[in-house]
């Protein structure tokens, strides 16, 4: 049998990210190197759209190659009709090993177990989700992380990992565990909370460093908001 070369495929799919939040389209002030870098050695498209502009009704566009009002997923909150081909579906009979990591999005993420959706939160609670790992829409295994803030830390593989591995680093998704900006007449200091103070802890004592600015008092641990990078 004649050898043919067979490529790898890696598909990177960032989320709620603008295409002018890069540095290869033009942004002066953010620092993206490495997806800088992989731009230059390809193609950058500057009239691509997308089909929807949620969440779930793209990804499924993105691996099926059909319209939302075909797959099913119009808005999120809906999983696509059952038999689709997909592209990780195709590669994988092709005799490709298929894999996904991170936040797919493609079944309702508070789904009640009853569904038997493994990318639900309320599926892991229940115990479903124990050496399970696939397959999955075409990717013979994957490794999910559900949502994002507080949902990352209840389902999926992630969040059993962050549990097992990190379980301090928890309390930075719960309520209480982030900044919260505190009274005082200058209102230019922001108040950790009782869990984030833990939290923030370690980290400092993971990265070997003091957080700039921070300071203490009987109340707890205060950020110095000149240092707290703003939301605008």
């Amino acid at each position: 049998m004649r050898w043919r070369r067979r490529y790898r495929f890696v598909v990177f799919c960032t989320d709620q990210q603008r295409a002018d939040s890069l540095g290869c389209y033009g942004n002066a002030l953010a620092r993206t190197p490495n997806v800088d870098a992989v731009a230059s050695r390809g193609t950058c498209f500057d009239d691509h759209l997308t089909p929807n502009q949620i969440c779930s009704p793209s990804r499924g566009t993105m691996i099926t190659g059909l319209y939302p009002r075909r797959h099913g997923m119009t808005t999120n909150g809906r999983t696509m009709h059952d038999g689709l081909a997909t592209l990780p579906g195709l590669l994988s009979r092709a005799g490709y090993d298929t894999h996904a990591v991170g936040k797919l999005h493609l079944q309702p993420i508070m789904a009640d177990a009853s569904f038997g959706f493994p990318e639900s939160v309320p599926f892991w609670k229940a115990g479903l989700g124990e050496g399970w790992n696939g397959p999955y829409f075409g990717y013979d295994t994957v490794d999910f992380m559900i949502g994002e803030s507080l949902l990352a830390t209840e389902g999926g593989h992630h969040a059993e990992w962050l549990r097992t591995h990190h379980p301090e680093a928890v309390a930075l998704y719960r309520a209480g565990g982030g900044a919260r900006r505190t009274g005082g007449r200058s209102g230019r200091s922001l108040d950790v909370g009782g869990t984030g103070r833990a939290a923030l802890q370690h980290l400092d004592r993971r990265s070997g460093a003091r957080v700039p600015g921070a300071r203490r008092d009987r109340r707890g641990l205060h950020l110095n908001q000149s240092n707290v990078p703003s939301a605008a």
